[in-house]
């Protein structure tokens, strides 16, 4: 989340370990993203707030604050996991895509140190999202090139494949 930041880009193209410096000037973006969101007059607040601790982890190891648990804002409970699960479901310089398996194995691991606990269980246990995932892990590389909105559905044509999968929307 809001690594749009051009100071940003080699450092997530990196194939190999980040220093320790560039770790740091990473770690700045979830207060540089909440700048930036905090630009749209509606987002400031919980919003923003919610952008800037989205690294907040429930022990409070986390970055920029240090909050932990309840303090954390619910919206920045909520980003942590969804950024991380995207993290985890994402080709990355350093390494391939994870299994649902294995991300969901990661959740678990870290319910409760990293992740509020109660919102793991809803997130593995939540159908649509067993399903988004699998969908990204059952798509190659190929990325959609059109998008046909029909009623409460999305169908979209992949690339190279010239097949139209439906997916509902959530």
């Amino acid at each position: 989340m809001g690594k749009i930041h051009e100071e940003f880009a080699p450092l997530l193209r990196k194939e190999s370990k980040l220093t320790a410096e560039e770790t740091a000037l990473l770690q700045t973006h979830a207060q540089k993203s909440a700048d930036l969101v905090g630009i749209i007059s509606s987002f400031r607040g919980s919003v923003q707030d919610a952008v800037r601790s989205h690294h907040e982890r429930w022990d409070g190891t986390g970055y920029p604050d240090g909050l932990a648990a309840q303090v954390i804002a619910m919206g920045a409970r909520i980003m942590m996991i969804s950024d991380t699960t995207d993290a985890m479901t994402t080709d990355r310089p350093y390494r391939k895509k994870l299994s649902l398996e294995t991300v969901v194995a990661e959740l678990q691991k870290y319910k409760g140190s990293q992740f509020d606990a109660s919102l793991v269980e809803l997130t593995i246990n939540a159908v649509a999202v067993r399903r988004v995932i699998a969908e990204l892990q059952n798509s190659t590389s190929e990325s959609p090139v059109t998008t046909l909105r029909q009623g409460g559905s999305t169908r979209v044509r992949w690339r190279d494949s010239g097949i139209w999968k439906a997916r509902r929307a959530y």
